[in-house]
């Protein structure tokens, strides 16, 4: 699931992996205190952040297409989309 989005491909499992970004220690601070105040883990306000509905929906599509092009390729270039670095 990303952004709130399924891929719509039941035969297949979805990309359920972390990512990881590494923080300057007072960016992880700042970002912690953020989560807290909204009563949420900072793991998914990054990840909330960067995966914008529209963003989700791109990916969302760009899923699809893979899976109907090139299916044994799919999963492994969705995770590398997924990961990339913004």
């Amino acid at each position: 699931m990303v952004g709130g989005k399924r891929f719509d491909r039941t035969s297949r499992s979805a990309y359920t992996d972390g990512m990881e970004i590494n923080l300057s220690p007072e960016l992880q601070a700042k970002l912690d205190r953020i989560a807290s105040q909204q009563g949420r883990d900072s793991e998914s306000l990054v990840h909330e952040a960067r995966w914008t509905s529209a963003a989700a929906d791109n990916l969302e599509n760009i899923a699809n297409y893979l899976f109907d092009k090139t299916p044994e390729n799919a999963a492994r270039l969705i995770r590398e989309i997924h990961d990339a670095p913004s």
